[in-house]
C-alpha cells in the first residue's frame, strides 16, 4: 500500500536531523516541503517532520516552530499536512528540520489501535459486529463470501462443515462409517439347492439420506450326519427382499467336518431414503445334505 498523509502509522528515522531545501517554503498553504536531503527517511509510511523547534545554534525557536506530515518524493516532502502541531508559516532555506517522536504522531497511533482494540488490547466486539448482520448465536462462525464478512448460523448436532463453489455449509455426517444394525443370533438347516433365508440371520436399515451400506456376516456352518451320505457345497448370498446381491460364498463339507466359518460382504450402493432389510441365505448346491448354519455376527454400516 502506497504511503500517504494521513497514514495512521508512520515510521521515524533514529537521531535524524535535516535542512529546508533551497528555496524554502513560501507560506503556510504550501503542500510540497523541499529538504536539502532525505536520506534515511521513510518512503513506505508518512512521515512526521519538525520545522524551526530551534535554530541551527539549538536555540528554540518556539514562534516558528511547525510540525507537518508528508510523504517523501524525490527530495521533498509532498502532499504536506501543514499545522500537525505548532503554526503554519513560511519557513527559510536551511531551516533545521527533525524527525522526533511528537503528540501527533503518537497519537495518530494510539487512535490506530483504539478502533477495533480495548484498553487491555483485546478486540472490540463491536468491531466484528460491524462484519456481519443478524442476531449472533453460540456456534456461529464468520466467513467471507468474496465482497464481505458474513455469519454462517451454526448447524445441528452431529451435523459436518462442508464447502461447495467456497461457500461453507453445515451437512449431515455420511462420511466415516458408523453401525446402524446389529446381530449375532439365530441359525437354521436347509437340504435345498434353493436359496433359503437363515433363520434370525437379517438386519434392518433406516436412513434418511443416501449413504452406502456396508453388509457383513459371518456364519458357521456343519455338515448333519444322516442317511445321505457324501460331501455337498454350502453356499451363503446377501438378499434385499426381492434377489441376492453380491457375492456368493461357498465351500464343501461333509458330516466328519467340523464347524466351518464363512465370511460374506457386500456394499449396497444409492441406498434410497426409508427402511431396508437384509438376510443371509444359504443352499446345498449338489447333494441333499443337510447343513446347518449358525449366525456368529450380522452388521450394517453406513459408509461414505
Amino acid at each position: 500500500m502506497a504511503a500517504t498523509a494521513t497514514d495512521k502509522l508512520k515510521k521515524l528515522s533514529r537521531r535524524w536531523v535535516g535542512q529546508i531545501g533551497a528555496g524554502g517554503v513560501a507560506d503556510g498553504s504550501t503542500q510540497t516541503i523541499p529538504l536539502s536531503s532525505v536520506t534515511n527517511l521513510a518512503t513506505d509510511t508518512a512521515v512526521v517532520a519538525t520545522i524551526d523547534r530551534v535554530d541551527a545554534n539549538g536555540v528554540p525557536t518556539p514562534s516558528l516552530e511547525e510540525t507537518v506530515i508528508g510523504v517523501v518524493s524525490g527530495s521533498n516532502l509532498t502532499n504536506c499536512i501543514r499545522e500537525a502541531e505548532g503554526t503554519a508559516q513560511a519557513h527559510n532555506a536551511g531551516a533545521v528540520v527533525e524527525i522526533l517522536v511528537t503528540a501527533k504522531g503518537w497519537n495518530d497511533l494510539v487512535d490506530w489501535g483504539l478502533v477495533e482494540h480495548n484498553q487491555d488490547g483485546t478486540h472490540k466486539e463491536t468491531a466484528l459486529d460491524s462484519m456481519i448482520t443478524g442476531t449472533e448465536a453460540q456456534g456461529d462462525i464468520i466467513y467471507h463470501n468474496g465482497t464481505v464478512w458474513t455469519r454462517l448460523p451454526k448447524g445441528t448436532d452431529g451435523q459436518i462443515l462442508t464447502q461447495a463453489s467456497n461457500v461453507p455449509t453445515w451437512a449431515n455426517n455420511n462420511a466415516g462409517a458408523s453401525v446402524i444394525d446389529e446381530d449375532n443370533s439365530g441359525g437354521s438347516s436347509t437340504s435345498s439347492s434353493t436359496f433359503a433365508n437363515i433363520t434370525g440371520a437379517d438386519v434392518s436399515v433406516t436412513t434418511t439420506s443416501q449413504p452406502n451400506i456396508l453388509l457383513i456376516a459371518t456364519i458357521q456352518a456343519f455338515a448333519n450326519p444322516g442317511a445321505v451320505s457324501g460331501s455337498v457345497d454350502y453356499e451363503i448370498v446377501w438378499h434385499d427382499g426381492s434377489s441376492t446381491i453380491g457375492p456368493t460364498v461357498g465351500m464343501t463339507m461333509n458330516p466328519s467336518n467340523v464347524r466351518k466359518t464363512l465370511t460374506i460382504s457386500h456394499v449396497v450402493t444409492g441406498v434410497t431414503a426409508g427402511a431396508h432389510s437384509y438376510t443371509v441365505q444359504h443352499r446345498s448346491v449338489n447333494n441333499t445334505l443337510s447343513c446347518t448354519a449358525e449366525v456368529v455376527n450380522l452388521v450394517a454400516v453406513a459408509i461414505s
